[in-house]
């Protein structure tokens, strides 16, 4: 079975301030299934999702599967804990693409697990055939686009306050805060998923919640001569 938690089939939706939780799939897709789908997600957590086969055949997308030409675009979004478990080939804990190119912003990737096979390439983010995904302003695991200007943070520890638990609010100090781009906030969003203010600070911050502490100025040395 595909899409345990959502099945998407030539629609495009929009879900918003979402928890999409603790789904189980045996083919594809935990989370969401999109199949020539295009649905915008905003302020939404995938956590805790899994595709699982004890039959060894292939398993894929553990959070979300995008296949035929899908294009979901995904602003502040959290992606954290999924797994794909088979002793057969397991394919992007996290996200999965199939001949499809989702557009991705100001979200995190973490701590998706590839179970069986243990590997660290793909448990996040994963592409096949003709995809080409767009990604901005986000932390992932290993996934790169090659490009520094796509300002994304590989393998960053977001420092969530309790990553266990599910409190994905952010620490002082988190590489996520201030690090999005507010331009990539959908229009008309002006809150985050806890219903604070969806920016605060000098810029947007990455995932679903807006860090609520201010970053303080650098600190300027400035030099003097004592006096007697």
């Amino acid at each position: 079975a595909s899409g345990a938690g959502i099945y998407n089939r030539n629609a495009s939706p929009t879900f918003r301030n979402l928890v999409i939780r603790n789904n189980a799939a045996t083919v594809s897709g935990g989370g969401m299934y999109n199949w020539g789908s295009s649905p915008a997600i905003i302020n939404t957590v995938f956590k805790s999702n899994a595709v699982t086969s004890t039959s060894g055949s292939t398993v894929s997308g553990g959070a979300i599967f995008n296949g035929n030409a899908s294009a979901p675009v995904l602003s502040n979004v959290n992606i954290v804990s999924n797994l794909v478990l088979s002793s057969g080939t397991e394919n992007g804990a996290g996200m999965y693409n199939e001949n499809s190119s989702p557009k991705i912003y100001n979200s995190i990737f973490y701590k998706n697990i590839e179970q069986w096979s243990g590997a660290t390439v793909g448990a996040d983010i994963q592409n096949t055939g003709n995809s080409t995904p767009i990604l901005k302003n986000s932390i992932t695991q290993t996934y790169s686009t090659g490009n520094t200007s796509d300002n994304n943070l590989i393998g960053a520890n977001p420092l969530f306050t309790d990553v266990n638990n599910g409190n994905y609010t952010l620490q002082v100090g988190s590489p996520a805060i201030d690090a999005g781009d507010s331009n990539y906030i959908p229009s008309g969003v002006t809150l985050d998923l806890a219903g604070n203010s969806r920016l605060f600070g000098n810029n947007a911050d990455m995932g679903v919640y807006e860090s609520q502490f201010n970053i303080p100025a650098p600190i300027k040395l400035v030099s003097f001569t004592a006096q007697k």
